[in-house]
């Protein structure tokens, strides 16, 4: 036996394989992001609103104006990953009587759900 011989069967003797670890190196960048999304969509479900009427929003409003308390308004449109758009803050009102959550000027059509907080 040549001492190259001896030397592979030494390695291979007291090799211990490591599993998954040495395969890491083949997955792709592409690969890592389509995990991360999968486990994104799988972990956090869809939030969905109750929708509220026109009167049961206004409603809120308007105690959440009057006790200055803030409040959490989902609004009806979607993101690009569907999640529904919100806007966080105080409830004012501005010159033409439009409704103010913050600094966001919002109509009441747009309202699905009022928060308070």
């Amino acid at each position: 036996m040549s001492a190259f011989d001896k030397r592979v069967e030494d390695f291979f003797a007291h090799y211990q394989d490591r599993g998954m670890l040495k395969w890491e190196g083949f997955f792709l960048s592409d690969h890592r992001e389509q995990l991360a999304k999968a486990r994104k969509t799988d972990a956090a479900p869809a939030f969905k609103p109750e929708m509220m009427s026109q009167e049961e929003a206004a409603n809120a409003l308007y105690l959440a104006c009057f006790s200055e308390k803030q409040v959490k308004v989902v609004l009806s449109q979607v993101d690009s990953e569907g999640h529904f758009k919100t806007a966080t803050g105080r409830v004012s009102t501005d010159q033409e009587g439009g409704i103010l959550i913050g600094q966001q000027k919002l109509d009441l059509d747009e309202i699905v759900q009022v928060i308070v907080l």
